[in-house]
């Protein structure tokens, strides 16, 4: 958690919510930050497989695995009906925030 309040308390990232929070002997992706995985760029029956390909672990991930069955929610695009649709990247207009210096 240490590393995760650094980023809290970092001025570059802001509205940040904690999805899961899940204690494991050792991390499960140990090569990689964050990082962001285009799904879109894999086929629906192939994907988990590329996103478990960068696992590090030892121990072969289960489909019992928290952490796991949190990321084939979206990976396998379940639960759609819960996902907020972000706007084309066009259609964005970056403003100044003008309150207090953080």
């Amino acid at each position: 958690m240490q590393f995760y309040s650094r980023i809290c308390q970092d001025p570059r990232h802001h509205n940040l919510v904690e999805l899961l929070r899940d204690y494991a002997p050792a991390r499960r992706f140990g090569h990689v930050g964050m990082e962001l995985f285009d799904l879109r760029l894999h086929d629906k029956e192939t994907v988990l497989e590329a996103v478990l390909a960068k696992c590090t672990t030892k121990y072969q991930l289960t489909y019992a695995d928290r952490a796991l069955q949190f990321l084939r929610t979206f990976v396998e695009a379940r639960e759609k009906e819960n996902y907020f649709e972000i706007p084309a990247a066009s259609g964005w207009t970056f403003i100044r925030d003008e309150s207090e210096q953080r």
